[in-house]
């Protein structure tokens, strides 16, 4: 992460739609001194699993559109963290962008920015968000940076992707970071930035040290942040840890849990996304994982762990669904195709070894939770530069 000069003043924060803490996350991962963290969100279940691991922390459920900006004067917080809701932008969804009542609580955010600048002492200092790809072409957007310019802010927007920081994750999110005039940032850019701007960089070899039981690697931390992100999909994976470092290790009761069953396989067996521990990528884990299986993750290939397995298999599982025969799944099943782990997606989504889950919180639920969070690295990078490049 950058380095400081001086001590900096410790900062008050507001986590904004906190969900998890995976904002908290990377706060503590920058080594910024913070001096209080407020923290929102409406949701009980995302609620239990904050104050579980982070239990000291002020964390008010409540709904946002109740917030004024006299309480927000009450705080005089100085960053602002935020990952508002996305499904009115994802292209799965209808893209009814401000059309959308879920957007309802982030426009009421531009409002109450609106209200503080009156009073500009009141605004934050800094701002970060994040949201999905396809935001950064919305009318939510526009209203963004529209309030962002007219309230004294500069700003720079980027598409960044986990695998640009050495993670074997595809997950393409948008952010915005933003800090009030006269702060600059080093980088200039007046469009959508695609590739890490600054040669410094956390890359994942930094928070291996937290893990428990993950061996030592080597990596030129130079690499992992070397990759452009061409599409939504594409970024070279070449300089990216194996999967294999971020698995845990379950014993054969455990392993079982999470094999896919034979009716799984016969009705998803198609659409498979399969990586093995020597994989280098993986499909973006969604909240839906575990669930459906069509784009919502990859799964692991934990018994024969070779490709060339998997092409076997395969050729004998097109052949009878051609011929119409019965036990489609039969040729997949020595495979042992498997999910990942609420604690492996949290691993590979780099949040701390500490970071666990309360015995009164289903996987379900905490799939889903965790496919609402974000990478902690990524937020770790972005917060390092918004906070410490003055």
């Amino acid at each position: 992460m950058a380095t400081r000069t001086s001590t900096p003043e410790p900062l008050r924060v507001l986590e904004l739609f906190s969900g998890v803490g995976g904002m908290h996350c990377a706060i503590r991962q920058t080594g910024y001194p913070v001096s209080s963290v407020t923290a929102i969100d409406i949701n009980p279940s995302a609620n239990r699993l904050y104050s579980h691991n982070f239990n000291t922390t002020k964390l008010l459920q409540l709904n946002i559109l109740g917030i004024s900006s006299s309480f927000l004067k009450q705080l005089q917080t100085q960053l602002w963290v935020m990952s508002p809701p996305c499904q009115p932008f994802t292209r799965q969804g209808k893209k009814l962008d401000l059309k959308d009542e879920r957007t309802s609580a982030f426009t009421h955010i531009l409002k109450l920015i609106r209200e503080l600048s009156c009073e500009p002492n009141y605004l934050p200092t800094y701002i970060l968000l994040e949201n999905v790809q396809g935001f950064e072409c919305s009318e939510a957007r526009n209203e963004l940076v529209t309030t962002l310019s007219e309230t004294g802010y500069t700003y720079r927007e980027l598409l960044l992707t986990p695998l640009q920081f050495g993670v074997p994750n595809s997950r393409l999110r948008y952010y915005l970071i933003a800090k009030l005039q006269p702060l600059k940032f080093k980088f200039d850019s007046s469009c959508v930035i695609r590739e890490w701007p600054i040669q410094e960089i956390t890359p994942v070899t930094a928070i291996f040290t937290e893990y428990t039981g993950i061996r030592d690697i080597d990596v030129d931390p130079g690499e992992a942040g070397s990759t452009t992100i061409s599409e939504d999909k594409s970024a070279s994976p070449l300089s990216c840890i194996p999967l294999d470092r971020f698995l845990t290790h379950l014993s054969p009761e455990e392993k079982a849990s999470y094999l896919l069953t034979a009716p799984t396989l016969q009705k998803y067996g198609k659409v498979l996304d399969i990586v093995y521990t020597h994989s280098v990528c993986s499909c973006c884990f969604t909240r839906a994982y575990g669930n459906y299986l069509q784009g919502t993750g990859s799964v692991i290939q934990s018994g024969l762990n070779s490709k060339q397995a998997t092409d076997s298999a395969y050729n004998l599982y097109f052949q009878a669904v051609e011929q119409g025969l019965p036990n489609l799944e039969a040729p997949l099943m020595p495979l042992e195709l498997r999910f990942f782990t609420p604690k492996e997606i949290a691993n590979v989504m780099c949040f701390p070894a500490d970071f666990s889950f309360p015995s009164d919180l289903s996987n379900k639920q905490i799939y889903k939770l965790l496919g609402n969070s974000v990478n902690v690295l990524v937020i770790t990078n972005l917060l390092s530069h918004l906070l410490l490049d003055q």
